[in-house]
């Protein structure tokens, strides 16, 4: 739930509202979100991140910087390095990932802009 005052807008994360993950178009298995600061034209911003047990993102390159801090669960890296609650990544650009979760995460990211895909989303699943 987000609550606005003048100047302010917070946003309790453990009752936050989230929606499917439509931020390329099709929505991604398994995967949630609200945005919390966030410009779809630029698609810079931060926003929450819900993973469901089993949930892959795309691979992609980064353009740019992308942080996340995981707050719970745990994001499986494609190279089989596995992080927790309260840890910090840093994708500098030209990396390329694809993220995953065996058991849910859920983290807080933050993105200065779009990503380049190194395989197109699946329209019907909305991954490949």
């Amino acid at each position: 739930m987000a609550r606005r005052t003048p100047g302010r807008k917070v946003v309790s994360i453990p009752s936050a509202e989230l929606k499917p993950y439509d931020r390329y178009g099709p929505v991604q298995e398994k995967m949630y979100w609200q945005p919390l600061n966030y410009d779809f034209e630029s698609g810079a911003g931060n926003y929450i991140l819900r993973l469901e047990p089993g949930a892959k993102s795309t691979p992609h390159t980064h353009t740019d910087i992308e942080q996340i801090l995981v707050l719970d669960g745990s994001l499986k890296e494609d190279d089989g390095q596995v992080f927790g609650p309260g840890d910090h990544i840093t994708y500098f650009p030209g990396s390329t990932h694809s993220s995953s979760t065996d058991d849910g995460c859920l983290l807080v990211a933050q993105v200065v802009k779009h990503y380049e895909f190194t395989e197109p989303c699946d329209e019907e699943a909305g991954t490949k």
